[in-house]
């Protein structure tokens, strides 16, 4: 045979290179076959990420639309009667604390109830400022 000629140094350099080539052309044949699975994976990853941002932007868009605690409590409840509302409820509307809902009821209670909702500015700590805020969502009906 070949083999023969060769010492047996010779042979063992021989079959040492035969198995490094045998195990890279393995190793090779591994990554080829993975290769498109991980192109299929971040292919997903970025679909995924643009999904997100796509949806991240839908809901920063709806965001700007509900600007105020007003407008979410109009959108959510409805109005808010300022004649039959006890504190808790008061306490809803934007910029209205315990003091405030206190001072709103014991108004109504010595006053009789609000005919109007310009009335609530008789109450002191509202103003024009803080009737603007709240005068869409509250009725004195």
């Amino acid at each position: 045979m070949v083999f023969t000629n060769f010492t047996s140094q010779e042979r063992m350099v021989i079959l040492f290179l035969g198995i490094t080539l045998l195990a890279g052309g393995i190793v090779r044949w591994t990554k080829i076959q993975q290769s498109p699975m991980l192109q299929i994976q971040t292919k997903s990853v970025y679909e995924e990420m643009s999904t997100f941002q796509a949806v991240s932007h839908e809901l920063n868009s709806n965001t700007a639309i509900v600007e105020s605690k007003a407008e979410k409590i109009s959108m959510l409840e409805g109005t808010i009667n300022i004649n039959q509302a006890d504190t808790a409820t008061l306490q809803q509307l934007p910029g209205i604390g315990p003091t405030l809902a206190s001072r709103i009821i014991d108004f109504r209670s010595e006053h009789g109830p609000f005919t109007q909702i310009e009335d609530l500015k008789k109450v002191k700590g509202i103003g024009t400022k803080m009737f603007e805020k709240i005068s869409k969502i509250i009725s004195a009906e």
